[in-house]
């Protein structure tokens, strides 16, 4: 049996199947350096791939900003809540998720899933990708709890008790159930309670 060459570039694979050129990080900050990618232009980074992000429409950013004042209002001084941050959990991978809850004695960008203790998206147009392949990658890094709030509708997806498939258990919440984070219970909402204008 003839062994593959162990200089080969690592890859990853897409849905096609066919083998691609797996990107990090680092290769990221380049092509933005290079002007490859534009600045201002939102992209992940899953698993080596990248992914471009749709732009954040109005009801997103007003969602965002009532989360933000609550969160910040209402966590522990243990604890820190870290918005918008352009996060390196590994080599290959590259997220900004909208927040994460975090101990206080993490320094961002770089730091493992593990140090999460939970992760929020808002989703707009990116409902599909965040209940999707964004909720696979944070279980793989070891995300303890995920939730994922529709802009629009303001109900809730929760997603809980990491397996090895993933998260074990995922439920929808209406916007008048209390939602209290297995390990943030301080910042315990009803998305009805937020000011949203």
């Amino acid at each position: 049996m003839t062994e593959l060459p162990t200089d080969l570039p690592a890859t990853t694979r897409a849905a096609d199947g066919w083998p691609r050129k797996a990107w990090t990080h680092h290769d990221l900050d380049r092509m933005v350096e290079a002007g490859l990618i534009p600045r201002n232009e939102h992209v992940e980074l899953i698993d080596g791939e990248i992914i471009p992000m749709p732009a954040k429409g109005h009801r997103h950013e007003r969602v965002r900003d009532a989360m933000n004042v609550w969160l910040y209002d209402h966590l522990a001084r243990d604890k820190k809540v870290i918005p918008e941050l352009g996060w390196r959990p590994a080599i290959r991978d590259y997220l900004e998720p909208d927040f994460l809850i975090v101990p206080r004695r993490v320094v961002p960008p770089q730091f493992p899933g593990t140090d999460v203790l939970l992760a929020i998206e808002i989703a707009d147009t990116s409902h599909a990708y965040d209940t999707t392949i964004k909720r696979d990658r944070y279980a793989v890094l070891g995300v303890h709890e995920y939730w994922v709030i529709h802009a629009w509708e303001l109900t809730t997806r929760v997603h809980r008790g990491l397996g090895a498939g993933g998260y074990c258990e995922v439920a929808e919440h209406a916007r008048s159930v209390l939602l209290t984070p297995t390990l943030v219970p301080e910042v315990a909402l009803r998305l009805d309670d937020l000011e949203i204008s």
